[in-house]
């Protein structure tokens, strides 16, 4: 679903959001743009069968990341014990993988939540698709993280300066742009 929209995400909010790294370490997300472009995969939560699909086609790119220079960074919201388990699943052992239990950064960004946005006709077509591609469901808990919440991806320069952001309308709803437009545009999707 690509259509013009404006970038609703709070910056400044975004940049004191906390994060929590596998080794139950905070970190704020400022600080991950300080020294150069950063892309953020948000994730609706660790067991979603589009968003493994989604993480497994990002981390497959990631030379074309590393090209135009940024870093790559999955944002999910379930229980820091959970990133462990993700990176193993999906054989992403070398990919920056963070929560966000409390939903801040989600929040300060404006991704959607609710169970029309999760659960309504365009998701159920789009997981019915995952699956008619091999893909399955896991389990979900609690643990897991917010069912209902959708997510997206921003692309943050140093100073903090947005230069794109793509809010995801139901499951499986991602767009594939490439890293180089993402950075330089400064046009959200």
């Amino acid at each position: 679903m690509s259509t013009e929209k404006s970038i609703v995400a709070d910056v400044r909010r975004l940049s004191q959001a906390t994060v929590i790294g596998e080794d139950h370490n905070k970190f704020k997300l400022g600080s991950f743009w300080e020294k150069g472009p950063a892309i953020f995969i948000f994730l609706r939560h660790f067991a979603c069968m589009a968003c493994r699909a989604h993480a497994l086609d990002v981390w497959s790119q990631r030379e074309k990341f590393e090209k135009a220079g940024a870093q790559l960074y999955f944002i999910g919201n379930g229980a820091p014990s959970m990133l462990k388990a993700f990176k193993e699943d999906l054989g992403l052992q070398d990919a920056w993988i963070f929560t966000d239990p409390h939903l801040e950064a989600f929040h300060a960004a404006g991704f959607k939540r609710g169970v029309m946005a999760a659960f309504g006709p365009r998701s159920l077509f789009s997981l019915g698709k995952l699956k008619a591609q091999g893909f399955s469901p896991k389990p979900w808990s609690e643990e897991q993280g917010d069912r209902l919440q959708l997510g997206g991806v921003l692309a943050v320069k140093p100073g903090g300066v947005i230069t794109y952001q793509y809010m995801s309308e139901y499951q499986g709803d991602f767009e594939d742009a490439e890293p180089s437009e993402m950075i330089e545009s400064g046009k959200p999707k």
